[in-house]
C-alpha cells in the first residue's frame, strides 16, 4: 500500500535542483515513492545537430541526475525524454503515468521580483487535473506551518483533507482560513428585510464545514477574516511565516474545467512560500500494490490508514478483513474506533458488542 506512489519531476538538466530536488528526495524517501525524472526538448526548426543526438545527450544527463537521487536514498527513479511544448508534455505525461503530484520550480526569478510564477509552471497549473507542488527557491525544507484557505467548495474540501494528512505526516501546525468578502449594504439590507431563513452566516458555515474532517493527532487552528480573499491569504502567510500553502484551484470564484480560479491565480503570482494547487485529483490517495487476498494484510492496511486519519479507507479494509474472517475480533475493535471518530456512535456500539462476543466465543 502506498499513499504517494509517483512524483513527476521535470528538470532543465541542472545537476543541483535546489529546493525542488531536495523536496522530491524528502517525499520519495518518506513515502517510498517513485520519481519520474523528465526533460522536454523544445521543438526547434533547423537544429545545428540531429535530434537523435540531442536525445542521447539528454538521456546521459538524466542518468547522472538519477545517480545523484539514488545516492541520496531514493530507491526508485525512472527517466523520460520528451519532445515538444514543455507544459503540454508535462501535462500529458502526468495523465498517462497517473502520477500523484507534479513537483516543479517556480521559474526564472529576476532580481527584485516577488516570486513570479514562470510561464511553464502557470500553464501546467491551468491545464492539469493533477496536484502541482511548486517549490519556492528560498523555502525551508522542513514544513513547520501549513495554511489551507477554504471557501466550502469541493475543491477546498479536497485540499483540506490533504492538508490534514500532510500536517499529520510532517508534524506541522495547520491553519484553516476562511475569508469573508464584504457583501455590500444593499445585499445586507435585502437579507434583513426579507428574513431569509435559509441563509447561514459564513462563521457558522465554517464550523459546519469543519465537522466533516478528522483533526485527531495534529496541531491546528481555524481563522476567519474579512476582506479581499487573495490579499488576506497573502497577509496571513507573512504574519505566521507559512512554509506551505495548499489550496483548491476551483472555488466559487473559479471557472469549471481547466481554469485556475481567480483567487488562486492572484495568490500564486505573489506567494512568498512553496504552494500546492489541487483540482479534481488528490495528492495523497490509497493505492494498493496488488489485489490483497490475505485477511491480516487487510487488517494491517486498515491500521496504517487509521493512523493517517483516512477513516473511510480504513473502514473499508477492516470490513474486507471481517468478510474473510467474521470471527476476527481485532477488526471489530478497530471498526469501533473508526466509527467513534466518524461520529457513528450506534455503529461503534454494535462493533464493540461483536468484538466482545467474538473474544468470549474464542475463549470457550
Amino acid at each position: 500500500m502506498k499513499l504517494l506512489e509517483k512524483i513527476l519531476l521535470p528538470t532543465d538538466l541542472t545537476p543541483a535542483f535546489g529546493n525542488t530536488g531536495a523536496m522530491a528526495i524528502r517525499l520519495a524517501k518518506k513515502f517510498q515513492s517513485e520519481i519520474l525524472l523528465m526533460h522536454v526538448i523544445p521543438e526547434l526548426q533547423n537544429l545545428p545537430i540531429p535530434l537523435d543526438t540531442v536525445k542521447e545527450e539528454t538521456k546521459k544527463h538524466l542518468e547522472e541526475i538519477k545517480d545523484t537521487l539514488q545516492k541520496e536514498g531514493v530507491s526508485s527513479v525512472n527517466t523520460l525524454v520528451e519532445v515538444g511544448s514543455p507544459y503540454d508534455r508535462i501535462v500529458q505525461v502526468a495523465e498517462d503515468q497517473n502520477v500523484n503530484v507534479i513537483l516543479m520550480g517556480s521559474g526564472q526569478k529576476a532580481q527584485g521580483d516577488r516570486f513570479p510564477l514562470g510561464i511553464t509552471s502557470e500553464k501546467v497549473i491551468r491545464n492539469t487535473t493533477k496536484p502541482v507542488w511548486v517549490a519556492h527557491p528560498e523555502s525551508k525544507l522542513e514544513i513547520k506551518t501549513i495554511l489551507c484557505p477554504v471557501d466550502f467548495s469541493e475543491a477546498s474540501r479536497r485540499a483540506l483533507k490533504n492538508a490534514i494528512l500532510l500536517s499529520r505526516m510532517f508534524h506541522s501546525e495547520l491553519t484553516v482560513l476562511n475569508v469573508i468578502e464584504p457583501i455590500g449594504t444593499f445585499l445586507a439590507n435585502l437579507i434583513r428585510w426579507f428574513h431569509f431563513e435559509s441563509w447561514v452566516p459564513e462563521e457558522t458555515q465554517m464550523d459546519l464545514f469543519l465537522k466533516d474532517f478528522d483533526f485527531q493527532a495534529i496541531r491546528w487552528n481555524k481563522m476567519v477574516r474579512h476582506g479581499n480573499p487573495s490579499e488576506e491569504i497573502l497577509r496571513l502567510i507573512k504574519e505566521i511565516s507559512v512554509d506551505l500553502l495548499l489550496m483548491g484551484s476551483e472555488g466559487r470564484s473559479g471557472l469549471p474545467g481547466l481554469a485556475m480560479g481567480s483567487v488562486a491565480e492572484k495568490v500564486v503570482r505573489e506567494v512568498p512560500c512553496s504552494f500546492i494547487t489541487m483540482k479534481s485529483d488528490h495528492l495523497i490517495e490509497v493505492r494498493l500494490e496488488a489485489e490483497v487476498t490475505d485477511m491480516k494484510q487487510h487488517y494491517q492496511n486498515g491500521v496504517e490508514l487509521l493512523k493517517q486519519g483516512l477513516l473511510n479507507e480504513a473502514k473499508e479494509q477492516f470490513e474486507l478483513c471481517i468478510r474473510k474472517n467474521f470471527m476476527y475480533a481485532p477488526a471489530w475493535e478497530s471498526l469501533e474506533e473508526v466509527n467513534k471518530r466518524m461520529g457513528n456512535d450506534q455503529e461503534a456500539l454494535k462493533n464493540k458488542e461483536m468484538a466482545q462476543f467474538m473474544r468470549k466465543t474464542l475463549q470457550t
